[in-house]
C-alpha cells in the first residue's frame, strides 16, 4: 500500500499460497516415504488424506504430522532429519537465559495455534505487481514452505527491480543453513537499493 516507505521488500522462505504449499509438501513426503519403503510414514501421511484440499480447515494435528515427515525427509533443513541445530544455536546465544530458551518453544506452539489458521487461508497468487524492488531468498530444497510455489509466483510478478536468490544447499532454514550467503546477499544485492539516506520521520510515519 505504501511502497514509498520501503527501499526494498525481502521475502525469505516466502509464503504465497499456503494450501497449495501444504498439498505439495504432503505429496512430496508421501513420495519419499514410498521410495524409501517407510511404512510408518506412508500410513501416517495417508491417515490425513485428503490433506489441505477444499475449504475445510486443516487441523493443527494434521499440520504437525505433515511437518513431521517433511522435516524427517529433509524438506525443512537440507540433508538433515530435523532443524534441531537451530535450537542449539538459540541455546548458545548470550542474549538468552536458559528460561528464555524454554519459552521460545512454548511461544512457538502458541503462535502456531493462534496464527496458522489465518495463514492457511492466505494466498497472494493473484498479486501481480509490487511498486518496490523485490527480492526473494529461497532454499532450493524448501518443501516446508514450497520454494516452487514462490518461484512460480515471482516469475509472474511485475516490479521495478526483482531478483530471486537461490540457496543451493538449503531448505526452509536458509538463514541459518547458509548465513554467510544471506549476509552477503543483503550487503551486495539489497543494500545498494537503499541509497544514501533513510526516509525521514515524516515520510515513514503511518
Amino acid at each position: 500500500r505504501h511502497p514509498e516507505w520501503l527501499h526494498a521488500y525481502i521475502g525469505a522462505g516466502q509464503v504465497i499460497d499456503m494450501r497449495e504449499s501444504e498439498r505439495r509438501g504432503w505429496a512430496w513426503a508421501l513420495a519419499r516415504a514410498c521410495d524409501t519403503g517407510n511404512e510408518t510414514a506412508i500410513s501416517e501421511l495417508q491417515s490425513i488424506a485428503p490433506y489441505a484440499e477444499g475449504g475445510t480447515p486443516v487441523p493443527t494435528s494434521s499440520l504437525y504430522l505433515q511437518r513431521k515427515w517433511v522435516n524427517a525427509f529433509g524438506g525443512a533443513a537440507y540433508n538433515r532429519p530435523d532443524a534441531s541445530f537451530e535450537g542449539a544455536a538459540i541455546a548458545l546465544s548470550p542474549d538468552y537465559t536458559d528460561q528464555d530458551v524454554k519459552q521460545v518453544w512454548k511461544a512457538q506452539d502458541v503462535s502456531v495455534e493462534r496464527l496458522m489458521p489465518a495463514i492457511m487461508e492466505t494466498s497472494m497468487s493473484s498479486l501481480a505487481e509490487l511498486e518496490v524492488p523485490t527480492f526473494l531468498l529461497l532454499g532450493r530444497h524448501d518443501i516446508n514452505v514450497s520454494a516452487g510455489v514462490a518461484a512460480e509466483w515471482f516469475a509472474r510478478l511485475d516490479a521495478p527491480h526483482k531478483q530471486l536468490v537461490w540457496f543451493e544447499h538449503s531448505a526452509h532454514e536458509m538463514l541459518v543453513e547458509e548465513p554467510g550467503k544471506a549476509f552477503l546477499t543483503l550487503i551486495n544485492e539489497v543494500r545498494p537499493h537503499a541509497g544514501s539516506a533513510a526516509p525521514s520521520a515524516a515520510e515513514a510515519e503511518p
